[in-house]
């Protein structure tokens, strides 16, 4: 033992570069790195799990995409409906009643989001209630 004291004081730089290195080295394998969550900032998250929210995050963009697209389309046959309208064309009545379902089917799908809403709200209300 006195030995190894030996030439821990004769290299006190050798043996300080030899732990430096064998931390730096455990570090560098055994910690893999983190960065903040892009959907929840405060946890931190791997490589892996950055890749899954982004392709997450794209399929919900190209999602939003194309219902801006649907949405801009049905506009431009309103449009297109309503210059043919003016121009004193002849009213297709397939597309007009196209047309008409569309309008419709809007005013249903708006009806039942905002029953959905009422519905989690009584429901959060009645879990609320029952808790107490």
């Amino acid at each position: 033992m006195n030995i190894i004291w030996t030439k821990i004081r004769h290299n006190p730089g050798a043996v300080a570069g030899f732990f430096i290195v064998t931390v730096v080295l455990c570090w560098i394998y055994g910690c893999e790195s983190k960065v903040r969550s892009l959907k929840q900032p405060h946890q931190l998250i791997s490589r892996s799990e950055l890749k899954l929210e982004v392709d997450s995050l794209l399929s919900e963009i190209d999602s939003k995409i194309t219902d801006l697209d649907k949405q801009d389309a049905f506009k431009q046959s309103l449009f297109a409906f309503g210059v043919r309208l003016a121009q004193g064309q002849d009213v297709d009545p397939i597309g007009l009643a196209l047309l008409l379902g569309n309008i419709l089917g809007l005013g249903c799908a708006f009806d039942n989001l905002r029953k959905n809403t009422v519905i989690k709200t009584l429901q959060n209300n009645s879990k609320i209630v029952t808790k107490n």
